[in-house]
């Protein structure tokens, strides 16, 4: 994995995560599963964040080693629910969203 994608991570997923703290209490949760996946979102995202900085940290990528490669399609599936998660977000913001549009 090239160091660039690393940098990709920390800013986007850095950002998201910072984003996803900042607004947690504007958001009504549909009940305790919601509440539980969205905190599971902060975890991945910030988990990710930290792991890819000490990637650049260390200039290594050995810690990666521990998922097996069929992880990557996990991936892939798991980033398009969590973009779908998030989209349905935005409409949750209540107040927040619509005060970001005037």
């Amino acid at each position: 994995m090239p160091y660039e994608l690393d940098w990709v991570v920390i800013v986007l997923g850095g950002y998201a995560c910072a984003g996803f703290i900042r607004f947690a209490r504007e958001i009504s949760f549909s009940g305790p599963w919601d509440k539980l996946f969205y905190g599971l979102v902060i975890l991945h995202l910030g988990g990710s964040v930290v792991m890819h900085a000490y990637s650049l940290i260390a200039r290594t990528h050995d810690w990666a080693q521990v998922f097996p490669r069929g992880y990557s399609y996990f991936a892939i599936v798991y980033f398009v629910v969590l973009g779908l998660y998030c989209l349905r977000l935005s409409r949750r913001l209540g107040g927040v969203a619509n005060t970001a549009r005037t």
